[in-house]
């Protein structure tokens, strides 16, 4: 989880800090929580102190998948791999945090995975 932190777009973070629970379906550890602020994201995997504005619900072939920019963060939305909870606006924004991997291919992320 800790190098998620570095894909974090904090020029698009919103002022203050954000607290995301991370959920991992099948983790033998967690939750994780990601602290979103200035001048750079962390990853904690204890309780931060403060209160938990988004949980994010996901497994890790997902959340890997989505980041390689494999499959669209609204197709793993539509296919339930991915659930995001908390107030509309900061739910919306979310996937405009976070930036894709530097091992994705760079194209435009799939709907669907092509059949094999």
């Amino acid at each position: 989880m800790g190098h998620r932190a570095r894909l974090v777009d904090v020029d698009a973070l919103p002022p203050g800090r954000v607290t995301v629970r991370v959920d991992l379906r099948g983790a033998t550890t967690g939750p994780h929580r990601m602290l979103l602020h200035h001048p750079m994201a962390e990853v904690c995997t204890h309780f931060a102190g403060t209160a938990e504005e988004l949980v994010l619900c996901t497994d890790a072939d997902a959340l890997a998948r989505w980041h390689l920019r494999e499959c669209s963060y609204a197709h793993l939305i539509r296919q339930q791999r991915i659930r995001i909870d908390g107030p509309p606006d900061p739910v919306r924004a979310f996937p405009g945090w976070i930036c894709p991997s530097p091992h994705a291919v760079h194209r435009t992320p799939a709907s669907a995975p092509s059949p094999s």
